[in-house]
């Protein structure tokens, strides 16, 4: 059995899209979604899932074991999809064609979703906990000596993925769902992202529930004072440095999408 986290990003701010369904006019509206999430209203996935039922009742759009986005009818019903002139929704979704199959896996990795091949290590909180409580305080005088405190808290953590596969990091074509892509999208642009500790990967089924108690976020990423940097350093010394990559994220904690 191979355990993996996953990294659930947002496509925040994303510009609404058109499409068809047996031929049936659709559209997903302008907003802020995670790729999927256990609210529909915040799920894209969950919002193309309930257009495409408007015509097949029994259509079931989750993501495989895999990584990539299924769209299939448990009793068989061919499904047409149309996307249209403008692909940039199929494109994110890690889809590069038309759809006409009662049991259909897009060709690569969504741009939003980022398989890390292995589970983290415990960050600044405990493992499985939001992060560390952080506190700032600060104290001001005034030329009249009238003072004043501020206060501010938050959760700060890390998470650590110390030996993460060049097919998951990085490879020479840069396929979509490699981690290179998911910071272009996601993480660089501090859009939130949630974290969905240990989902099996063995096989392909369609059954991603991906809910529960291992889910942790949201997050964006905490910047370096010195600006926005590709989140690794590779060591000299580190043998297997051709095959690996070591990740490290500090982020923190955020309110949830509205």
């Amino acid at each position: 059995m191979v355990a993996s986290d996953w990294l659930m990003g947002a496509w925040q701010d994303f510009p609404g899209t058109s499409f068809t369904v047996e031929g049936v006019g659709k559209s997903i509206p302008a907003g802020n979604y995670y790729l999927f999430d256990s609210n529909a209203t915040l799920s894209l996935l969950g919002q193309f899932q309930a257009k495409i039922r408007e015509e097949v009742a029994d259509a079931v759009v989750t993501l495989t074991r895999s990584g990539k986005v299924t769209i299939y009818s448990p009793g068989a019903t061919v499904i047409d999809i149309v996307f249209g002139a403008d692909t940039t929704f199929r494109d994110g979704l890690g889809i590069s064609s038309d759809i006409s199959s009662s049991d259909f896996v897009g060709q690569n990795h969504s741009r939003y979703l980022w398989r890390s091949g292995r589970t983290s290590s415990p960050g600044k909180g405990s493992l499985g906990s939001t992060g560390a409580l952080t506190t700032d305080r600060v104290y001001r005088e005034s030329p009249a000596l009238v003072t004043s405190t501020g206060h501010n808290t938050w959760y700060e953590n890390r998470l650590s993925f110390g030996f993460v596969l060049n097919a998951r990091f990085e490879t020479k074509s840069r396929l979509n769902g490699e981690y290179t892509t998911f910071w272009a999208d996601v993480i660089s642009r501090a859009y939130r992202f949630k974290h969905y500790r240990e989902i099996t990967e063995d096989g392909t089924d369609a059954d991603a529930t991906l809910v529960g108690p291992e889910v942790l976020g949201p997050y964006v990423i905490r910047p370096p004072r010195n600006g926005s940097q590709f989140p690794y350093e590779r060591d000299a010394g580190f043998k297997t440095q051709d095959v690996a990559h070591p990740v490290e994220l500090d982020v923190r904690t955020v309110v949830e999408l509205s």
